[in-house]
């Protein structure tokens, strides 16, 4: 006869349980569309809204405690993430454009993560450069006049600026 253990509540497994269920999967994306790694992150760091905890604690007491075989993968999951594997640089995509990264953002629920805007945000910055080289070089080997010398001032001292800012976090 086999003991069976009384299960306790974690989100975080929780989550996990339902992330790996296709019906508790189905049930639980009426409720959110957010990503299960931001919503597993927020359950380890205690940061899920309460009617979040709400639905998830009223799946595990309805469903997952009652069912034959939930428990079993409740309690094989651990609490701790694996951590991802550093790939090798010929293995990171050369080039991840706005498209793919909006992508990205719209396949995890439509909340973009922080990295994920900087990535935005350096796309702006490419298409940026692109602009101002296309400029300089033109006012440099032309006669036309697109920047005046306020302008050059002006984009001087905003490279600067971004070079100041990024200067230590490039450096790691």
């Amino acid at each position: 006869m086999e003991k069976t253990e009384t299960l306790t509540f974690n989100a975080f497994k929780t989550l996990s349980v339902i992330e790996k269920d296709t019906i508790l999967d189905t049930l639980f994306r009426e409720e959110t569309k957010i990503g299960y790694d931001i919503l597993k992150k927020q359950a380890k760091k205690g940061e899920l809204a309460p009617e979040l905890e709400k639905t998830l604690k009223g799946i595990f007491d309805s469903i997952i405690i009652i069912s034959s075989e939930l428990p079993t993968l409740y309690n094989s999951i651990g609490l701790t993430t694996k951590k991802r594997a550093v790939k090798k640089e010929k293995d990171i995509p050369r080039r991840y454009g706005k498209s793919k990264i909006k992508a990205d953002i719209k396949m995890q629920g439509g909340k973009p993560s922080v990295i994920q805007v900087t990535a935005l945000k350096v796309q702006e910055l490419k298409n940026l450069y692109v602009k101002l080289e296309a400029r300089v070089n033109k006012r440099m080997f032309t006669d036309t006049s697109n920047l005046t010398d306020k302008d050059c001032r002006d984009i001087n001292a905003s490279i600067d600026t971004i070079i100041k800012k990024t200067k230590e976090a490039l450096s790691k």
